[in-house]
């Protein structure tokens, strides 16, 4: 519902700009990011190590790449503009993503340093009207999450908090937080 209610703001403001998502596991939720997409002109984004657990710090999920693009294939349309990464967050870099994220989620590492990363990272590739769709904001298991939420609020005072609920935290840049 919060995806939905952050679509119909954007569309009904004129916010375009891609989607973006980290930690993707099997594509239950970049499938709904992908109906959301203007087809052919926004691009949906993806980031999960998928098969290379190894490199999974926090233990947080176990994405399957193989079970992610089935689902993509059977549900998001042939129309579909996706880019995968297969590697951790924190090797991706703004300039892969570019600086025209409308919607960015969330949903990755979930140790204080991941999650950090991951919201500085979209910091600098969401557009002036865009949000940052943060999983995991209060959950007790992962007090890491919440502890960079902080953290990045406090260092980005650019950016607030404008809703909570459903296990996700919308955050957006301040002059434009009345929008949402």
């Amino acid at each position: 519902m919060l995806f939905a209610w952050i679509d119909e703001i954007q569309k009904s403001d004129g916010v375009a700009g891609d989607v973006f998502e980290i930690g993707v596991h099997h594509g239950k939720s970049a499938l709904l990011l992908a109906a959301l997409l203007r087809p052919g002109r926004e691009t949906l984004g993806v980031c999960d190590l998928f098969d290379d657990q190894s490199r999974n710090l926090s233990a947080s999920g176990a994405g399957d790449r193989q079970i992610f693009e089935a689902n993509m294939k059977a549900h998001a349309g042939s129309d579909l503009q996706m880019r995968i990464f297969a590697k951790p967050s924190s090797a991706l870099t703004h300039e892969e993503i570019g600086a025209n994220v409308r919607i960015f989620h969330i949903d990755g590492g979930h140790n204080v340093e991941e999650a950090l990363n991951d919201l500085q990272l979209a910091a600098a590739t969401t557009v002036d009207a865009g949000v940052i769709v943060l999983d995991d904001p209060f959950r007790a298991d992962w007090p890491g999450v919440t502890h960079a939420a902080v953290r990045f609020l406090e260092e980005n005072r650019a950016f607030c908090a404008v809703a909570v609920g459903f296990n996700k935290m919308i955050l957006t840049r301040r002059e434009g937080a009345d929008r949402y």
